[in-house]
């Protein structure tokens, strides 16, 4: 046999740790004692509070029929996930789960793609999910089902979905900004047009001329072809002059680093002190050192304002286009309205009468209209007006004005079960409903417990009522035979202890008390003679004294002297009246009656039998 774990001792020490060693906090944890809380706990029995407050342990029904707990299914893995990035948030997406018992989803997130690596970033009763981890930032994601019972479900794969939150646009134009300063051809474009060479000394005078200038070199170190081609036609007279110029200018060159090609054709027009000009540049550069570089530009200018467009190719990789312009249109000359423009950029901004577009980031949106099949919002949704067919938010969906709250319930809709669900009719089904206001009309209720008080103000029509209204029995007197007493003539077991005062009325008799008297004698005038009996009725409550009362019999007899001796017998009994029961109370009550004065008797048998019964405390009978 093992030893005993608890000290015998009486002692204050020895009560203290017997204690602790029941409460846990010290010994053996097989010690421990099992409380009723944890009992309930573990489903071993059920706690059903009373009216008074107090908590009575039952065993709980051999099927458990509660839906909160029945019927649920291990969660399968979660079917559908995505990972998109938006700006500040990282935007997770997959299919409600199909499962009975479903509690919420658990999302997983590391740095590189190793399940082992991932931490838990949140749990979602929805089927959608938001990670706010701000711009510029990548991560990997797994998404599991959780249910009532607290069993986890797989993940939706070992590899985990990538996701990247998208850069600020203010950072990505910064950047352009200056790869446009460090390009050779913006820098080309942005250099004014080059000076025309004067081959001629007639563009300020009268006349026309035809102008040409060829070189060639040969030496050493490089070979050099050049050749400049102009026309030119001038007018002046007085201080107005006007002249027109055209020039080209070619160029080749070859050395034992590199080659050059490069042709210049300019336009110009002047009158005065206002000129135009157009050129047309185009180059072609092989370098053993730097590479390969292919150029074409176009530049014009009137006064102050420039135009230009250009290409660039580099055997580093890089090509470029570029437009230097205060507005660009691209329009179809060949449409019914060829003035409408396709494409334009105006003061800074981009016009665009349609587009195609398969993924853009924007971030600011400003839009008078937008159709989509799928729109996901990292943070939040503002509109003053929502319309659709449904709304599904994971553990919740609305559609045609019916919506289900709670997946794995009993109720179902839409395919799947629900805990709570209000369909388009008005009807709302649900396991437990809570309310602190309000008003109902025209309602059936099954197994229902009003705690306080409840006025009914119409008429209350009920077939059977059990509890704190009324309840009424037959009680049956035992049979005593005339005598003095004490006599128990009958018991009444009170039985259901409730948290309010009863009243107990005994209508009826309850034994009886008796007396005869005899008158007789000679002579000329009527005898006389009297005689009484009292009793005391005792109502005692498990055995103690609540209510004592007293009956009285009185007899008459007279005798004329004709008629000799006559015998008048009077028997009576009591009415007991209102016996209050307090709360929380099965006392037994017993009626006791004894002859308390006089030489007559107290007796009881079945036919002094009645009804009791049992109401409320204040009720009344009319």
């Amino acid at each position: 046999m093992n030893k005993s774990t608890f000290r015998s001792s009486s002692t204050q020490q020895g009560l203290t740790e017997n204690m602790q060693i029941l409460t846990g906090q010290k010994g053996d944890r097989l010690d421990k004692a099992l409380t009723l809380r944890e009992a309930a706990g573990l489903g071993m029995l059920n706690l059903r509070r009373t009216a008074s407050g107090s908590l009575v342990p039952e065993l709980p029904p051999a099927n458990n029929v509660d839906p909160e707990w029945s019927g649920v299914q291990p969660p399968h893995a979660p079917a559908n996930v995505s990972a998109s990035g938006a700006f500040h948030t990282i935007v997770l997406t997959w299919d409600a789960p199909t499962y009975w018992g479903h509690a919420f989803a658990e999302v997983w997130r590391s740095e590189d793609d190793n399940l082992s690596h991932a931490v838990r970033v949140g749990a979602t009763l929805a089927n959608v999910y938001a990670d706010a981890v701000g711009k510029e930032f990548a991560a990997f994601y797994w998404v599991r089902f959780v249910n009532k019972n607290a069993m986890e479900g797989p993940y939706q794969g070992t590899e985990g979905l990538h996701a990247v939150t998208s850069r600020d646009v203010q950072d990505i134009l910064d950047e352009l900004q200056g790869k446009i300063e460090a390009s050779h051809l913006v820098q080309s474009l942005l250099e004014p047009i080059q000076q025309v060479p004067q081959l001629s000394n007639n563009l300020n005078r009268l006349g026309a001329s035809f102008d040409e200038e060829v070189q060639a070199r040969t030496n050493a170190e490089e070979a050099l072809a050049k050749k400049i081609t102009q026309v030119t036609a001038g007018f002046k007279e007085g201080d107005t002059q006007l002249a027109g110029q055209i020039t080209t200018e070619t160029q080749a060159r070859a050395s034992a680093d590199g080659a050059l090609g490069k042709r210049i054709d300019t336009v110009n027009a002047k009158a005065g002190e206002l000129g135009a000009a157009v050129q047309q540049q185009s180059q072609a550069i092989a370098d053993l050192k730097g590479g390969a570089l292919a150029m074409w530009s176009a530049k014009a200018s009137a006064g102050e304002i420039t135009a230009g467009i250009g290409l660039i190719a580099k055997s580093d990789g890089t090509s470029q286009v570029a437009i230097s312009a205060s507005q660009v249109f691209v329009f179809d000359p060949n449409s019914s309205k060829p003035m409408a423009p396709l494409f334009a950029i105006d003061n800074g901004q981009v016009v665009m009468a349609e587009a195609i577009i398969r993924k853009a980031t924007i971030q600011i949106l400003n839009s008078e209209k937008i159709m989509a099949d799928y729109i996901k919002a990292g943070v939040s949704i503002s509109a003053p007006s929502i319309s659709g067919g449904s709304f599904d938010m994971g553990n919740s969906f609305m559609s045609g004005g019916s919506a289900g709250f709670g997946l794995g319930g009993p109720y179902s809709g839409w395919g799947k079960g629900w805990y709570t669900i209000i369909y388009s009719d008005g009807n709302l089904y649900t396991n437990r409903l809570t309310a602190q206001g309000g008003r109902i009309d025209n309602m059936t209720m099954r197994n229902c417990t009003i705690e306080q008080d409840c006025v009914v103000k119409g008429t209350v029509f009920a077939d059977r009522i059990v509890g704190d209204v009324y309840v009424a029995r037959d009680y049956a007197c035992v049979t005593h035979a005339k005598q003095v007493g004490p006599i128990d003539v009958c018991s009444i077991k009170i039985n259901q202890p409730v948290g309010f005062a009863r009243t107990l009325t005994i209508p009826g008799v309850a034994g009886m008390v008796g007396c005869s008297v005899t008158a007789s004698g000679g002579g000329s005038s009527p005898i006389s003679n009297s005689n009484s009996t009292t009793m005391q009725i005792t109502v005692l409550m498990d055995g103690a004294v609540v209510k004592t009362l007293t009956a009285r019999a009185s007899a008459y007899a007279t005798s004329n002297p004709s008629q000799g001796p006559v015998t008048s017998v009077d028997e009576v009994g009591s009415y007991i009246g209102d016996i209050t029961i307090p709360a929380n109370r099965e006392p037994l009550i017993t009626i006791r009656i004894q002859r308390i004065k006089g030489d007559g008797w107290v007796r009881s048998d079945p036919s002094q039998s009645g009804r009791v019964v049992l109401f409320k405390q204040g009720s009344s009978l009319s």
